[in-house]
C-alpha cells in the first residue's frame, strides 16, 4: 500500500481533494485522518515524505497526528467514523503488511 492509495481512498470519502489550501475544519480534520493513516498504514514512511504529498512540513504532520486527531476521536464522530471505514477498505484491499 502507498501514500497515493491512502490519499485517494481518503478523498474519495470526504468528496474534495486534500491538497486545498484551505483552514476550514473540514479539510483541517480530513487533512488528520489522511497523516493517521499514512503514518499506522505506511510506518517506514518519513513524517517529512508524508507530508509532501499535500506539500506541507513534517511539523503540520506531528501537529495534525499529536493534537488534532485527538479531537476528531474525542467529539467528531462522524469524522472518526470515516476514519475506521477507511482503514477498514485499505486494509480489506491491500492487506495488513
Amino acid at each position: 500500500m502507498t501514500l497515493q492509495d491512502i490519499r485517494k481512498e481518503v478523498e474519495g470519502a470526504f468528496k474534495f481533494a486534500l491538497k486545498k489550501k484551505n483552514r476550514q475544519r473540514k479539510f483541517v480534520y480530513a487533512r488528520a485522518v489522511y497523516f493517521k493513516l499514512s503514518r499506522e498504514l505506511c510506518p517506514y514512511e518519513s513524517l517529512e515524505r508524508i507530508g509532501s504529498t499535500l506539500d506541507l512540513n513534517h511539523c503540520t504532520v506531528i501537529h495534525s497526528i499529536n493534537n488534532i486527531f485527538p479531537t476528531i476521536k474525542e467529539y467528531e464522530k462522524s469524522f472518526y467514523d470515516v476514519y475506521s471505514l477507511v482503514k477498514k477498505s485499505l486494509l480489506l484491499k491491500y492487506g495488513d503488511g
